[in-house]
């Protein structure tokens, strides 16, 4: 399952740490993470989306990421 963390503040860099612990113990896999400055391309590429921006910063975030998302995405804000 590929993961797309929008925002690497504070909340995004910790679940993105509490992710990479997790694979240490081989029960979640993190193969070839990458980071990028294009929201739409991140969603697109992942089941899961964790929009972890600040409040003021989510339409923006959406309104870039929705031509991407279909009915198969999992969208989750923190």
């Amino acid at each position: 399952m590929k993961i797309a963390i929008i925002g690497m503040g504070k909340m995004g860099e910790a679940i993105a740490q509490g992710l990479a612990k997790l694979d240490q113990k081989k029960e979640f896999t993190i193969r070839g993470t990458t980071r990028s400055g294009d929201n739409a391309a991140a969603a697109a590429q992942a089941q899961v989306v964790l929009l972890c921006v600040k409040p003021h910063q989510a339409e923006k975030a959406l309104r870039e990421m929705a031509p991407k998302l279909g009915k198969d995405h999992l969208l989750l804000s923190i």
